[in-house]
């Protein structure tokens, strides 16, 4: 069965780590990226609760045009404990698109207990203050000039969000901080934030 959808939308093969248990969110994301394909768009998965090495075999297996990778590096940072750098130059060629947020990982856990509580709405039962704080850019654990350089080597020439959960007391002030971290550090495209201040 699992050939046979694989063959159906062009994908190379079905790998171990995700079958059977995530066989039918698979083939969903297959329709999802053969369709998004057809619109010059992309359907793409943020960054987070698997290993970069993990996702890329999974990206090159559903093997689309239409899957791609949200880069998250704090995400990467606070749930893996994986380096994001790293990740960039190993999912370089599906990267569509990158937020800008930084933070630590204050307890190591299974990402998969943090992602549960996310999907299925019962984060309150998680007390994620224990596990990771967000930070503003630069005060975190997020190297951004090496990151900034990973993805203009990796050919990322796309946008970059600005992402702030539970900072918004000072937003205008972590705007402001995130646009001289990437603008000193040779920033991307213009942001989102820039774009709609006419800068």
């Amino acid at each position: 069965r699992a050939q046979q959808f694989a063959s159906r939308y062009g994908a190379r093969s079905w790998g171990e780590d995700y079958m059977p248990f995530l066989f039918d969110k698979a083939i969903q994301i297959v329709i999802i990226a053969t369709y998004a394909d057809t619109l010059n768009a992309h359907f793409a998965i943020e960054t987070g609760p698997e290993p970069a090495d993990r996702l890329k075999a999974f990206l090159d297996d559903v093997n689309s045009k239409g899957f791609g990778v949200n880069m998250d590096p704090a995400n990467l940072v606070m749930c893996t404990g994986t380096d994001p750098v790293a990740a960039v130059y190993t999912l370089g060629d599906y990267i569509v698109h990158t937020h800008a947020k930084d933070g630590i990982m204050l307890r190591k856990t299974d990402p998969e207990i943090i992602y549960e509580h996310f999907a299925t709405g019962g984060i309150e039962a998680l007390n994620v203050a224990d596990y990771f704080l967000e930070t503003p850019l630069g005060e975190g654990k997020v190297d951004f000039k090496a990151y900034i350089a990973a993805l203009k080597a990796a050919g990322y020439d796309g946008y970059v969000s600005y992402e702030f959960e539970g900072m918004e007391d000072n937003l205008a002030g972590h705007i402001k901080n995130a646009d001289t971290i990437f603008k000193q550090n040779g920033a991307l495209q213009p942001t989102i934030v820039e774009m709609m201040a006419g800068i």
